[in-house]
């Protein structure tokens, strides 16, 4: 990470990260954001001292870091600017989380500027904890993921307006994925991310099951077999709503329950977001779902006219 006198800079760090060798020495992702494989700042003597030895240790085993540079009026004053900094890293983050959970040990965020040639960190924290799925195949930190993360961050940022009637329910949804990505009970992770899908699929109160299983099955491939999982995840769903165990959904013995209630979650993991990541990457579905009238349109629509409005869909039965 490169900061010039003058510029005040945000970043989020993150150790122990399966990184692509295609980041090099980083990658300018523009609008003064870019990622890369180190934090590029010299530790100072104080940094010990004030961080503890524990996170100076992890702050040693960096290998994958978010950052944003920008000039600023006042570099030797923590303000709006470095807030703004810091926002822009949170997009590129969430946007990566739209596409996988990478697995980290510890994320910090630093913000603060170059006063006179030395760079000062005016304030330190952490990362919110997120985990990836259990045995869901390792998302690795790469060039293509940061490029697509950096369309997604900037699209999150443009719906993200609280209190603004557009785009309400899709905010709603983001919201429910994003909490199901840190929980780490397998049962109310998959209830998150079932939450999440139902903001955009938006089934009639009274037949929620079968609608869900069935309008799901615009984003997914549709088959027997995609309903029948669809069901099943919804079931588990209703079962972690009224506070019961997940598995007792499920028939047959307790290591099979367990194993059928995680491959389920695996799947509404993928289907949640590629659901999102689509919505997000097309201006046209982006604009469907700015409004509820334009969501109700677009569920009102006979099957074949809906799923080639929605285009891409996802193969349930590949997701292991």
């Amino acid at each position: 990470m490169r900061v010039a006198v003058g510029e005040k800079f945000s970043c989020f760090a993150f150790s122990r990260c399966a990184v692509g060798d295609d980041l090099g020495d980083g990658l300018a992702l523009g609008n003064g954001l870019a990622v890369g494989r180190t934090l590029g700042l010299d530790i100072g003597q104080h940094w010990p001292a004030w961080l503890g030895s524990l996170a100076m240790d992890e702050m040693r085993e960096i290998s994958f870091v978010i950052h944003a540079t920008a000039p600023a009026a006042h570099p030797e004053v923590l303000d709006g600017e470095n807030q703004a900094l810091t926002r822009a890293c949170d997009y590129v983050w969430y946007g990566l989380l739209l596409q996988g959970v990478p697995s980290y040990m510890e994320g910090f965020t630093l913000t603060g500027a170059n006063v006179a040639g030395e760079i000062q960190v005016r304030q330190f924290g952490h990362v919110r904890d997120y985990e990836p799925t259990y045995e869901m195949p390792e998302f690795r930190l790469d060039a293509g993921a940061a490029k697509l993360a950096a369309l997604l961050g900037e699209r999150l940022g443009r719906i993200d307006v609280l209190g603004s009637p557009p785009w309400g329910r899709l905010r709603r949804g983001l919201r429910a994925l994003f909490r199901g990505s840190k929980e780490g009970d397998g049962g109310d992770r998959l209830h998150e991310f079932v939450r999440a899908l139902e903001a955009v699929v938006r089934p009639d109160i009274g037949n929620t099951r079968n609608q869900f299983a069935h309008r799901a099955q615009t984003f997914a491939t549709a088959s027997p077999r995609a309903r029948e999982s669809l069901l099943q995840i919804f079931d588990l769903r209703s079962h972690v709503e009224h506070m019961h165990l997940a598995i007792a959904a499920l028939e047959g013995a307790e290591k099979d329950r367990i194993a059928v209630a995680n491959h389920r979650t695996r799947q509404v993991d993928a289907l949640a977001r590629f659901v999102f990541r689509h919505v997000l990457e097309s201006d046209a579905l982006l604009e469907i779902f700015r409004t509820e009238e334009g969501i109700e349109r677009f569920w009102a629509l006979p099957d074949d006219e809906r799923t080639r409005a929605w285009g891409a869909r996802l193969d349930l039965a590949g997701i292991r």
